[in-house]
């Protein structure tokens, strides 16, 4: 058990610290431009690879909370949309 009040300087990630990367297909029902797939469900993709590196670097949302009353909130994202992206296709999500 990490002691109280966690340190952010221990608890951030610093230069050097294990990426998370997340392989995931976007989900069926995001397919609502032909084959393409909306903005919204390229910020899922992100958002799930985001929770699943609080997963791996301090034990998930859940754990956090009940250990130590610390919600996980996303406040501010960004993504640039460089290509389409389609039904069926594999994405690579990098969390630092």
């Amino acid at each position: 058990m990490t002691e109280w009040p966690i340190d952010p300087a221990k608890g951030a990630a610093r230069p050097g610290a294990r990426a998370t990367r997340r392989e995931a297909y976007a989900p069926f029902e995001g397919s609502n431009i032909g084959a393409w797939l909306g903005f919204k469900h390229f910020m899922y993709l992100m958002e799930e690879a985001a929770i699943q590196h609080v997963r791996e670097q301090w034990g998930g949302p859940g754990a956090l909370w009940r250990e130590y009353g610390l919600g996980v909130e996303i406040v501010d994202s960004s993504i640039r949309i460089l290509t389409a992206l389609h039904l069926d296709q594999l994405t690579r999500v990098e969390v630092r």
